[in-house]
């Protein structure tokens, strides 16, 4: 029995192995169950398909599960994107009303998990280690708890924080 995981989109992430410019279909090689997944594609991609060839890309759509909840199919696509681990810098975040500028920009390098699914970010001079589908997401998520560590250690006062709060005041 197939099983779909219905009401949201799901990202997978897997290996571009081939491309069928006729049907305008593409597979990918999914990084743990070595199983191959195809899905159709909108024409207006089909550069960044080539540049990625042999890549690893992301597909976003219902992901049909085998017996083992891994993905087996993919239909309804609605986003194909390279997986882009180019740093990410920052030289000011603004969000919920707040705007922080830095006095230098400050710089991220997210990985992939072991699984290639999740982009892993971990700092640990401000303590973050986070895990996101995407990189807007990991980027979102990073600014998000950026903002929420200003707000609960940098605008503390030294009294109330740890000897680690107060280094995580000090990177702040």
């Amino acid at each position: 029995a197939k099983n779909v995981i219905e009401d949201y989109m799901t990202v997978v992430t897997g290996r571009l192995i081939r491309i069928d410019f006729e049907q305008k279909k593409l597979v990918i090689q999914h990084p743990v169950t070595r199983k191959p997944l195809d899905c159709f594609y909108n024409e207006e991609i089909e550069a960044m398909l080539l540049e990625n060839r042999r890549e690893l890309i992301q597909v976003t759509g219902n992901v049909f599960l085998d017996d083992n909840e891994m993905p087996q199919g993919i239909s309804d696509v609605v986003c194909i994107q390279e997986v882009d681990l180019s740093p990410i810098e920052f030289s000011e975040i603004a969000q919920d009303g707040l705007r922080l500028c830095f006095k230098s920009p400050i710089c991220f390098v997210p990985v992939l998990d072991d699984s290639q699914q999740l982009f892993v970010l971990k700092e640990e001079r401000f303590g973050l280690d986070i895990c996101a589908y995407t990189r807007g997401e990991i980027i979102d998520d990073v600014k998000s708890e950026i903002i929420f560590l200003w707000n609960e250690y940098a605008l503390a006062s030294d009294a109330d924080l740890t000897e680690g709060a107060l280094a995580l005041k000090r990177n702040l």
